[in-house]
Parts: structure tokens; sequence; C-alpha cells
């Protein structure tokens, strides 16, 4: 398996922290959250093998490395959506969704 290095790493955590600070504006917000994480993080990730499991792990191990807790890649193949929607939003549940869920919505005819 192909080790990212560091910067490559470090770029993937902060893409991912830009991302969950839009996603939880309160985690991010001055006087919040200065005791975070205190409990493990899980990644959901919707393929057990393949790109989408590489690259789950791969941001899980950069996450874990600039926040010094660990980071749990969770393979759930069709539960992802369910399991997303029943977690509460406090940032310890995440998800990497790949290409089919943003680029079906762009490839569906538009009903006006």
């Amino acid at each position: 398996m192909r080790q990212l290095n560091s910067v490559t790493r470090g770029l993937c955590a902060c893409v991912l922290g830009l991302a969950c600070g839009k996603v939880f504006p309160q985690a991010t917000s001055p006087g919040t959250g200065q005791d975070y994480p205190t409990r493990i993080i899980r990644l959901l990730a919707i393929e057990a093998a393949g790109g989408t499991d590489f690259v789950a792990r791969q941001i899980a191990q950069g996450i874990s490395d600039a926040l010094g807790h660990q980071v749990v890649v969770d393979n759930r193949a069709n539960l992802v959506a369910q399991l997303l929607a029943q977690a509460l939003p406090d940032g310890y549940t995440l998800a990497l969704l790949g290409p089919p869920v943003w680029i079906s919505p762009l490839l569906q005819p538009r009903f006006h």
C-alpha cells in the first residue's frame, strides 16, 4: 500500500477540518470545543475495499496525527447515510462519500 507523505496527510486533514467547520460551525467558533476530541472519532466510508477505503484511511491517519487522537475508519457500504443521519452533531461521526453521491444529482434531468 502506498503511503502518503506528511504534507499530503496534513493537507487531507486540513481539507476535512475546513469541511467540518462548514458543517459544524459551532464546533469551530471561539470559546467552544477546547476539549475536543475526548473520545474516538469515527469516519464512515462507503466501500470496504478500493479507492474510497484507501483515501479514508489516509485521511483518518492525517486527522489522527493532527489531533493526536484515534480516528477509526468504519466501512458501512449501505448504511452510511442512515448512520450519519442518526449520529449526534458533535463532530465524532464523519463520513467520506464518494463521487456517486455528488455526481449523480448533476446527471439527473432537472424538473421545473
